[in-house]
């Protein structure tokens, strides 16, 4: 039976509602637990999220990983590609993930200083924690999971629902040189926008949406959620060393854009070498 237009859309943007709501509802649980059982430790809601944000976190990130694996597993249309047995591959997206994510970093603090702000890095939404056991959690919670079910929210269903709205089969099954084309751009800016949101900041929320837009490149060229997730997991590991070590501290404006211009030369170089090799069609 065809789908109405309400039903598609309901059905590419709930995934990422699906996120959101169990955040959502994991938070408010917590602030309960904080209420009624931690009161006297941890009389303000923000002290008790102080201390356990990050496990609260990874505990919404579980359940939304494992619902949006059945479902992604449920109607993957994307012909899988072996690229684990890559791990050529695997480094290239991960240095390139990594420096995209250092040149929108700096991207994000420039638009902020142009626009009179002080700081304002995607970096800055990184909590600083001194314990060992929150630095565990924090890395967990950002290099394995946030990865893992973002990209299979976001990349895997929300992108490839729309994109397969616009185009039916044809737009999985063009063979390895598949290109970009208007329901690329258009499902890519669907899922990289709702991934910006789910973010909740400003500054975080630009630069996510900036990395959606490549990584969908990543998952449209490897057909495969291996290689964003390698990409992002990457991301994300070098923005909390930035926020742990202020590698952006003190660096003048000038510095920034050139350091910002090498990143993109060399992450654009990787890419092109990574994505039109002929052995990639055959990974």
């Amino acid at each position: 039976m065809k789908e109405s237009l309400p039903r598609k859309i309901w059905r590419t943007v709930y995934p990422a509602l699906l996120l959101i709501g169990i955040y959502l509802l994991i938070y408010f649980l917590a602030v309960l637990a904080q209420a009624s059982f931690f009161y006297n430790k941890y009389p303000l809601p923000e002290d008790f999220m102080a201390e356990f944000g990050d496990l609260i976190s990874v505990i919404a990130l579980t359940a939304g990983l494992g619902i949006c694996y059945i479902l992604y597993g449920r109607e993957q249309r994307v012909p899988g590609k072996s690229i684990l047995k890559r791990p050529g591959y695997l480094a290239g997206l991960a240095l390139m993930g990594i420096l995209v994510c250092f040149g929108f970093n700096v991207l994000v603090s420039l638009g902020n200083l142009a626009l009179g702000q002080i700081g304002g890095t995607a970096a800055e939404g990184a909590v600083y924690k001194s314990g060992t056991w929150q630095t565990i959690i924090m890395i967990i919670k950002s290099v394995i999971l946030a990865p893992a079910a973002e990209e299979l929210a976001f990349r895997g269903l929300v992108f490839g629902r729309c994109r397969f709205y616009l185009e039916g089969e044809r737009a999985w099954t063009g063979g390895p040189d598949l290109r970009p084309g208007r329901s690329f751009w258009i499902s890519a800016a669907v899922s990289s926008l709702l991934f910006g949101i789910y973010h909740f900041n400003a500054a975080q929320g630009i630069y996510a949406f900036l990395c959606g837009m490549v990584m969908c490149l990543v998952y449209l060229r490897f057909r495969n959620l291996w290689a964003p997730a390698v990409f992002h997991a990457a991301a994300n590991a070098f923005t909390l060393v930035l926020a742990y070590t202020g590698m952006l501290d003190g660096v003048p404006v000038w510095g920034w854009a050139v350091l910002m211009a090498a990143a993109f030369a060399a992450g654009y170089l990787i890419w092109k070498h990574i994505s039109s090799s002929g052995e990639a069609d055959n990974i």
